[in-house]
């Protein structure tokens, strides 16, 4: 459940509100100059296939936890901590600058690795748009982040029932094609429909007579975006569909170019309660687009899946795969912000909804890829120390959500804060001016450390999470202490190499810097491994 402000629309007190690209769940204090916006919506995450295929077990015995003093922990020799100014992640692969049509078909399955993305907002501002191309894209880049979520809206492209010889493509093509030139490739949301085709702008279900117009619609875009120079890996069709179709008093308040009337904004989803009308509306969009090019994957729109306050329909995913939905998507995406479930604390946690997301789709049979398509956790304006809590997510909560369960792909929304003035909750990864946060430099060990397949070593109040690339040498660990306490993890050494060890103390990230390291030697065929409240990322065998 993502959230969305506008302090420039409508003026009601404790209200849903939206800021492009939508969302559903948003409660908002005071008028649109308020100072404190509370904004949760939430968008989020389902697994089942994988990055990589399930490594063996590891012929060496596994690792001993053990409870320690502090007094025990200073007391053993520790390695000499030197601070490094910035990341220094494996290498990601640049996308050829020209790929073969349909580049879709070739590249979703990301080459073995788990594919990072982001998503940006205020996409329709064409200045801010500008901007974020020429500072915040190459700053992913960086990062090793070689993907976009993007929307294409229908009523932009078709707003009167033309055919495609009248379509409307200026727009579209120019913010596909920037994205591609920078070297992305890109996951597209079809959004926003017009008010001739479907009974919302947020879906709902087709008018009557309106399914060759949507078939023809879906054809032409796949059609035009599937081969050079654009780079579309994939296509979504809506967002956040298990949204609620009832239409809620406050709704009313929001202008009519904003869903106002409406169940929710343009750029969300809206329905729940009607899974079989969507499975149709899937059905029409999937076949079209594989008419045009039969290994171009489709899914639904990313899934809420958030029990709050019923803007969510719960069933919804059991009742589109009852009624043959499954047969019409490639992999699932939903939506995971643990900023909501601290408002909302009966909510699961991340692995929690991701396991339970699974389940529904064992119970019918199915086996899908798995994508995180919209997941972040904000820091609050004017709260210098919330911006540090980007940084256990990414070492803690985000890492316990892909131990969990494989999945393929992890797009952060919205990558650059929005400008002063739109909330308090500032989602992005970047400030509002594209300088980064002090957690940006830990996004690209994060995604490195966690590439391969997951095994939990946990115990007792250790978490610790290894990953092994199949087919490529050494491993990663991941560890740290539920209670804050000070702890050991024993490891088996594989040899006298020592092991690498990395992580991210306030004062360094603070300071624009990035992370302490430290080299830690064997110790009786043993790493010991001292552990505390903020996570160690360790490399064995390997590059760090």
């Amino acid at each position: 459940m993502s959230q969305r402000l506008d302090r420039r629309r409508g003026s009601r007190a404790w209200r849903r509100c939206a800021v492009p690209p939508g969302r559903r769940l948003a409660l908002c204090r005071g008028g649109p100059r308020s100072a404190l916006w509370i904004t949760l919506v939430a968008v989020w995450l389902v697994g089942c296939g994988g990055p990589e295929a399930t490594a063996p077990p590891s012929a060496t015995r596994g690792p001993v936890a053990s409870a320690t003093s502090s007094a025990t922990a200073s007391a053993r020799a520790r390695p000499t901590a030197t601070a490094s100014p910035r990341p220094s992640p494996s290498a990601t692969p640049t996308a050829s600058a020209t790929p073969e049509p349909p580049y879709a078909a070739l590249a979703w399955r990301g080459g073995g690795r788990r594919v990072w993305g982001l998503q940006l907002g205020l996409e329709y501002d064409a200045q801010r748009q500008a901007e974020a191309k020429a500072r915040a894209l190459p700053l992913a880049r960086e990062a090793g982040l070689s993907s976009i979520r993007t929307t294409l809206r229908w009523d932009a492209i078709e707003p009167q029932n033309v055919g495609p010889g009248a379509y409307d493509w200026a727009a579209t093509d120019r913010k596909l094609a920037d994205y591609s030139a920078a070297g992305f490739d890109l996951l597209v949301s079809i959004v926003a429909y017009p008010a001739w085709a479907t009974e919302y702008q947020c879906g709902g279900g087709l008018l009557p007579g309106m399914e060759p117009e949507w078939r023809e619609l879906v054809r032409t875009v796949v059609a035009r975006y599937s081969q050079p120079p654009y780079r579309v890996v994939a296509w979504e069709i809506g967002n956040e569909v298990d949204g609620e179709s009832l239409v809620r008093e406050d709704d009313r308040s929001r202008p009519a170019d904003w869903g106002g009337g409406q169940p929710t904004t343009p750029y969300g989803g809206c329905w729940g309660g009607r899974a079989e009308a969507y499975a149709e509306f899937l059905r029409i969009a999937d076949e079209a687009a594989k008419s045009v090019h039969p290994g171009i994957p489709v899914t639904l729109g990313g899934l809420a899946y958030a029990d709050v306050n019923g803007w969510f329909d719960m069933a919804f995913l059991d009742a589109l795969l009852a009624a043959g939905g499954g047969e019409h998507f490639d992999f699932l995406g939903y939506h995971w912000f643990p900023n909501v479930r601290d408002a909302f604390p009966e909510l699961p946690d991340g692995p929690e909804k991701l396991r339970r997301l699974m389940a529904i789709l064992a119970r019918h049979g199915q086996s899908k890829p798995i994508w995180l398509t919209e997941t972040y956790r904000f820091s609050v304006a004017g709260q210098p120390a919330t911006r540090l809590r980007q940084r256990d997510y990414l070492t803690r909560e985000l890492v316990e959500v892909l131990a969990a369960g494989p999945v393929e792909r992890v797009y952060w929304y919205s990558f650059v804060d929005f400008p002063a003035g739109y909330s308090d909750n500032e989602r992005g990864i970047l400030d509002a001016a594209f300088a980064p946060k002090p957690a940006f430099p830990v996004l690209a060990y994060t995604l490195d450390y966690t590439q391969g397949a997951a095994e939990d070593l946990s115990r007792d109040a250790i978490r610790a999470y290894r990953f092994r690339r199949l087919g490529a040498p050494g491993q990663t660990l991941i560890a740290w202490t539920l209670d804050g306490a000070p702890a050991i993890l024993e490891l088996p050494a594989e040899g006298a190499e020592p092991a690498h060890l990395t992580w991210f103390p306030d004062d360094l990230l603070s300071s624009g810097a990035c992370c302490a390291e430290a080299e830690l030697p064997p110790e009786g065929g043993v790493y010991h491994l001292e552990l505390g409240a903020d996570a160690r990322y360790v490399a064995i065998g390997r590059a760090r």
